[in-house]
């Protein structure tokens, strides 16, 4: 950069805080435009809280309701006496169905999950995996953003998730083969309990799950140690 003979020590001055601005405005840009990215790139870090909206908080028990208990690794929560009960199946702590609503196709399912002390994996891990089981609608091969709730629940840590958006389902966990069903909402639950992690995953049409939805939240809240 090439100065006149008459430009004066102050215009210089003013010169160099004008540019030493903008480089700043330029490298904060950058930085913030890096942090978004971060936050969109489904970054198990970037979830905690992400989105919450309150319909994921869980809601407390109420005895009034009737509702039976269940248990395992030390822990209880209620089932909703609208949702019909199923058979035992390995690995599982239990199966419950919700009746399908408003014109859906299928009924929503409730998957609980115990697979012993020290297994299950992580819980970031293993929200990203069922983020892995949904796709955006229109969005072949690409994953929603889980919207996450962290609380705690009797002192016990869970994390809420929830999904939207196209089910990749399949008849058994390892199969390859899968159905794409548009239109579909999880709600899942990891509670890390002291005896092993469970896993509360519903799955179902959106319309069906939002109505369950308050009963979901209750059978989180219910959650408690002991049988």
């Amino acid at each position: 950069m090439t100065f006149s003979k008459t430009f004066s020590n102050k215009s210089f001055g003013k010169e160099i805080l004008t540019m030493a601005l903008a480089v700043t405005l330029i490298f904060g840009a950058c930085s913030n435009k890096d942090s978004e990215s971060k936050k969109d790139s489904g970054d198990p870090g970037a979830m905690s809280d992400m989105m919450a909206t309150g319909e994921l908080d869980p809601i407390a028990p109420d005895a009034s309701l009737g509702w039976t208990k269940a248990s395992e690794a030390g822990m209880s929560w209620e089932i909703p006496s609208s949702w019909v009960v199923g058979p035992k199946m390995p690995m599982r702590a239990g199966t419950y169905f919700a009746s399908a609503t408003d014109g859906d196709a299928e009924p929503a399912e409730c998957r609980v999950n115990f697979f012993g002390a020290g297994q299950g994996g992580a819980v970031d891990e293993n929200i990203m995996r069922w983020a892995g089981q949904m796709e955006l609608e229109g969005q072949e091969g690409k994953s929603p953003t889980p919207i996450v709730k962290r609380t705690e629940i009797s002192g016990i840590p869970v994390a809420i998730i929830e999904l939207n958006g196209v089910y990749l389902s399949k008849t058994r966990p390892m199969a390859k083969e899968f159905t794409r069903k548009p239109g579909f909402t999880m709600l899942a639950a990891i509670v890390t309990a002291p005896e092993g992690t469970i896993f509360y995953k519903m799955t179902g049409p959106c319309k069906t799950i939002d109505a369950n939805r308050e009963n979901f939240r209750r059978m989180i809240g219910s959650i408690s140690s002991g049988s």
